[in-house]
Formats: C-alpha cells, structure tokens, sequence
C-alpha cells in the first residue's frame, strides 16, 4: 500500500515491486495500480518559509499600528504568522506586509486577509499563531504568490 502526498491532495494505491535499484540512487519501479484513491487535503499548495513581515489588525475607527511578525507557512491563498502582540480574533482582519525575493527580483507584497484560526504558537509559548486567509487579493498579487510557492517548492529559495 502506498501513499503520496502533492501539496493538495493525498493519494493512496496498491502495487507490487516489480524490482528495486540502487544506482545511481536508490529506488523502485512498481506494477501500475489497478485503482488510485484521491482525496483533497488543501486547496493550495503551502511553503514552509521565514519570512519577517509587518502585521496591523485592521478595527473601525483606531489607527493602525504595525508589529512586526513572523509568517512561517505561506500559500496563494493565505498563510501562518506567529506574533508576540494579539492580532485580533478569529474573523477579524489584518493588514500584512513582507518582502518576497524570486528568481527575477525583489518585492514588497502589501495584503489585506481575514483570520480563520488563533491559538498558541507553541506549548508553553506567549507567542500566538493566526492562520490568515488572504482577501481581495489583486490578479498580480496572486500571481506573484503562486510563482513563488512553486519556485520553492521545486527549486528551493533563490540565491
């Protein structure tokens, strides 16, 4: 029985070894499954990343202050950021900001996103997590978060 895993969906399959080889890496070739099982983990793909970015909650009538956070886990549809100061609760709004480097530049991307989880970062940590899902994201925001999230994931930050 064997199970893949592509960024958004998890498959699972039945196959024999027909053999194994070990040069010049180690690695099968197996009988094509009968029957390949499919089901959606994620709507997106996501990247692990460390990214420092500036985070304000966004409350009618206050002004704004920005923090700086950590996002840690990024999609083209959201993203986890870690702070030491509340953001806000879940369904409030937030404003991030951070800085993207890829193969052809560097930019700064400015978004707006809704939190859809809150809780502690980690056990026994003051720090809190937020999974933020981006709002109102403008075609070239979103184009710019998909490149990115592939480039990662196929070839790894750019140097």
């Amino acid at each position: 029985l064997l199970r893949i895993f592509n960024g958004t969906r998890v498959f699972a399959f039945m196959a024999n070894v027909l053999f194994v080889r070990y040069s010049p890496k180690a690695y099968l070739h197996l009988q094509w499954p009968k029957v390949v099982e499919g089901t959606e983990v994620r709507a997106r793909q996501r990247v692990k990343v460390r990214l420092i970015a500036a985070a304000s909650a966004v409350m009618p009538n206050d002004i704004a202050r920005s923090h700086a956070v950590v996002t840690d886990d990024l999609s083209a549809g959201g993203a986890r950021i870690v702070s030491m100061v509340p953001l806000g609760a879940v369904g409030g709004e937030v404003d991030l900001s951070f800085r993207l480097r890829t193969a052809i530049g560097e930019g700064t991307l400015k978004l707006h996103g809704r939190i859809r989880t809150e809780g502690p970062a980690r056990a026994g940590s003051k720090e809190r997590a937020y999974g933020v899902e981006f709002i109102d994201l403008e075609p070239l925001e979103l184009l710019t978060l998909e490149g990115f999230v592939h480039m990662m994931n196929e070839d790894g930050p750019p140097q």
